[in-house]
């Protein structure tokens, strides 16, 4: 939906609640991740090699991200960017359930895809 003026609409038909702006729950999946890394979004765009403007705006959900930008941001807070996109995708489910609760960092620390999840899955 880029270049279209609508941003992109995640909805929980099943919880009857309003639909979850995906530009909403990274923003403040990102501004949660930030503050808990003691950056300020000037000390976080330099890490990511990105201008601060872009990093306001991804945090006042004024835009989406592009798949190169959460890859940019992720290393720069220390972690890779499949736990980032978790840990918006935890957000939305979350929101989009009534929960209210905005996923942290730490959430994804243990979220391998590359470990097992349970003993049974380590059995040779």
């Amino acid at each position: 939906m880029r270049g279209t003026g609508r941003r992109l609409e995640l909805a929980s038909h099943a919880a009857g609640g309003p639909p979850v702006s995906l530009s909403d729950a990274f923003a403040q999946v990102l501004r949660r991740c930030r503050e808990q890394a003691g950056l300020t979004p000037a000390a976080l765009a330099l890490r990511a090699g990105l201008s601060p403007g872009i990093v306001e705006r991804l945090e006042s959900g004024g835009c989406e991200p592009s798949v190169l930008v959460v890859s940019q941001l992720a290393e720069a807070l220390g972690m890779r960017g499949h736990e980032l996109v978790r840990l918006v995708e935890a957000a939305i489910g979350d929101r989009a359930h009534g929960t209210g609760r905005v996923a942290r960092h730490d959430d994804a620390a243990d979220d391998d895809p590359a470990q097992p999840r349970n003993r049974s899955e380590s059995a040779p």
